[in-house]
């Protein structure tokens, strides 16, 4: 296919605005993998190429698509015409992944995506996924946003993720769209649900170890639960192991 005809997937991400130090976006775009990269999409996605479905949709539902700066995971990849059934998959789901893992490493509101086509140099997008108000993350995690280490960890950790979505691994797989399922869930229970399904695949092991000791082993005992500098209003509160 021609340049032309290149698809583009864009996911919206919170970049870190609340803690200190902000992030730094002279170092965007930064690349994660081949063809995928974290980047200032705000010149490819103008609030204007918007403005056709706020009749539509309303304009809550477009109020990340109608902000003049925007950050986004952004994949841009050509088809190939010789092996469908194998690269293209593989193609398509990449920027599925990418974000289920960035999610992982750093949990964070869903802002939106946008899927479409590079023609002339230009994005023109087709399809929209907005945010779900429905929809929505546990209380203490509603203001993380992504951090300059994240997207680091995000791209040492990637190859192995990749190997494991893409093989054999079921216990691990499962673990992941469960985990990536509960965010899809607008009521409390039936996350909770989901998101432990997928602990407990995760900490499957063999009938002589156990999942508290190997959580306890895998993270070390005295890991706090949550980082006292990500809650100071628990700072007068004694930081649970």
């Amino acid at each position: 296919m021609y340049e032309s005809d290149r698809s583009i997937e864009v996911q919206l991400i919170p970049l870190e605005g609340f803690a200190e130090p902000i992030f730094d976006v002279s170092q965007l775009p930064f690349a994660i993998t081949s063809g995928v990269e974290v980047a200032d999409v705000s010149a490819i996605m103008p609030p204007s190429d918007f403005a056709y479905m706020e009749a539509e949709v309303g304009r809550w539902q477009m109020r990340y698509f109608n902000s003049t700066v925007k950050f986004g995971l952004v994949h841009k990849y050509t088809l190939s015409m010789l092996d469908e059934d194998h690269t293209n998959k593989e193609e398509t789901e990449l920027l599925n992944n990418v974000f289920a893992l960035l999610r992982i490493i750093r949990p964070h509101r869903r802002l939106g995506g946008a899927s479409g086509s590079i023609k002339d140099g230009k994005a023109q997008f087709n399809s929209l996924t907005y945010p779900q108000s429905a929809i929505d993350v546990p209380e203490a995690v509603k203001l993380f946003c992504v951090r300059n280490k994240d997207l680091v960890e995000l791209r040492n950790l990637l190859p192995t993720f990749l190997t494991a979505m893409r093989g054999p691994y079921w216990p691990f797989r499962m673990a992941v769209q469960y985990y990536y399922m509960g965010y899809e869930q607008n009521d409390w229970k039936s996350r909770y649900l989901h998101w432990g399904s997928s602990a407990l695949h995760a900490l499957y092991s063999h009938r002589d170890q156990k999942i508290i000791p190997r959580a306890k082993a895998f993270l070390g005992e005295n890991t706090l639960i949550y980082d006292p500098k990500e809650h100071p209003e628990y700072e007068f509160l004694t930081p649970t192991n």
